[in-house]
This record gives structure tokens, C-alpha cells and sequence, in this order.
């Protein structure tokens, strides 16, 4: 699926925005600031990074990085701790993995969490590219210009593109990840709307988004 152009929202959408709001979020921002790799915000908080507004309640900060610089991500981060998640009887729990573990990981594992000597939590998500394009890890198909994958948001902090963002969100969809979509969609030029639901019906066909993102006038 080819690349529509960079997404923003309009400009007056973040003339007034709350430093205070967006700690968590610029947290994360300054730990990444000197890693040489792609990165950016992903989650609810690349949204809010998007539009320049707090627009709901976060329960913590995700960093999109890309699978094949994961290694470089712990050198960089080396005095934190990581730990991936894992199932095990039934239930979901994080298994520390030791500082001198070189091993790359694999799908199915798509995040690492990282905690600071000062006990600060961030998630890493383990984003998967080719040579040219972004790719939704659930449905190659689906694909965008890496080098469009992310946005510049408030305070000029890299956020993951909207529109990837609600895809990555709409499997499954939560509470909080509907908010966002409601939250972003009216916010979309209409060919990023148009990709997005693209990306749903390819899938996920009979999506329940589906109807508010080709619904005229939204």
C-alpha cells in the first residue's frame, strides 16, 4: 500500500499545550534523544503528541523502535533493566532478560519493557521494516514509506505517524484505543482516512471503525 504524504494535523490544533501534561511522554523523549536509530512515541501518547493536546488519562509511555536495532536500543540504555512478556499458566507476566543476552528476538515477541536505575518504566515496541517501508507486523501487505513513518508533535518529540498509530490500534480495540480513534480521526486529511480504512478492510473486514472512517462528513 504507497505512501499518501506526511500527516499533521491543522496548525492551530497546537498553539496552546501544557508542558506539564506531557511529562511522562518527554521523559521518554529525553532518555531517547541521543539514540542514533529511528525511533518516536507510540501509543495513545503519539496522538496527543499529534493533535498538541492532552486528550485523556495514560497509563504509560511507549517508544516504537525498529526490530533489527533492538540491540543497539539495550548498549544505549545499558544500566536499565529489560524483561519481555511471556504466558505462563494461563497468565501474562514479564521474564528479565540478563544484561549480557545478545540474543535478537523474534516474533512472537513484539515489546521489550524497560525499567531506569530510578525505577522509570517505558515500553519498547519492536516495529518491523523492509529496506523501503514500514510493515504492519500482522499483515505484511500492508506497508508505508519508512521514511514517513513518524510526525513531528509537540515540543517537536517524534511521534508515530496517526494513521499507523490507530492501525496498530485497531486490532482488538480497547476503551482508551477507541477514545484515540475518536480523538484523531475528525484530524485526518482524507487520503490518510483513506489508507486507514484500506489497511482495516485488508485486516480486518467488517471492522466496526470502518464505518466512522468512511462516514461523510466526520
Amino acid at each position: 500500500m504507497p505512501g499518501q504524504g506526511a500527516a499533521h494535523p491543522q496548525d492551530d490544533t497546537i498553539v496552546s499545550v501544557d508542558f506539564a501534561d506531557f511529562q511522562p511522554a518527554l521523559f521518554a523523549a529525553t532518555v531517547m534523544n541521543a539514540f542514533d536509530r529511528p525511533w518516536c512515541i507510540a501509543g495513545g501518547w503519539a496522538i496527543d503528541l499529534w493533535l498538541g493536546r492532552l486528550t485523556r488519562a495514560h497509563s504509560g509511555v511507549v517508544v516504537a523502535v525498529f526490530r533489527d536495532d533492538q540491540i543497539a536500543l539495550r548498549d544505549f540504555l545499558h544500566n536499565w533493566n529489560f524483561a519481555i512478556p511471556v504466558q505462563h499458566d494461563g497468565k501474562s507476566m514479564l521474564r528479565a532478560l540478563p544484561r549480557a543476552d545478545r540474543q535478537m528476538l523474534m516474533p512472537p515477541v513484539h515489546s521489550l519493557h524497560g525499567e531506569s536505575a530510578h525505577s522509570r518504566r517505558v515500553m519498547f515496541a519492536l516495529e518491523e521494516r523492509d529496506s523501503v517501508d514500514w510493515l504492519y507486523r500482522r499483515d505484511r501487505r500492508i506497508r508505508w514509506p519508512v521514511d514517513q513513518w513518524t510526525v513531528r508533535g509537540a515540543f517537536g518529540v517524534p511521534a508515530l505517524a496517526p494513521h499507523l498509530a490507530l492501525l496498530l490500534k485497531s486490532t482488538q480495540p480497547r476503551d482508551r484505543d477507541t477514545l484515540d480513534f475518536r480523538s484523531a480521526l475528525p484530524q485526518l486529511d482524507p487520503e490518510l482516512r483513506a489508507w486507514l480504512s484500506d489497511a482495516i478492510t485488508l485486516a480486518a473486514a467488517g471492522h466496526p471503525w470502518l464505518g466512522a472512517i468512511t462516514a461523510p462528513g466526520r
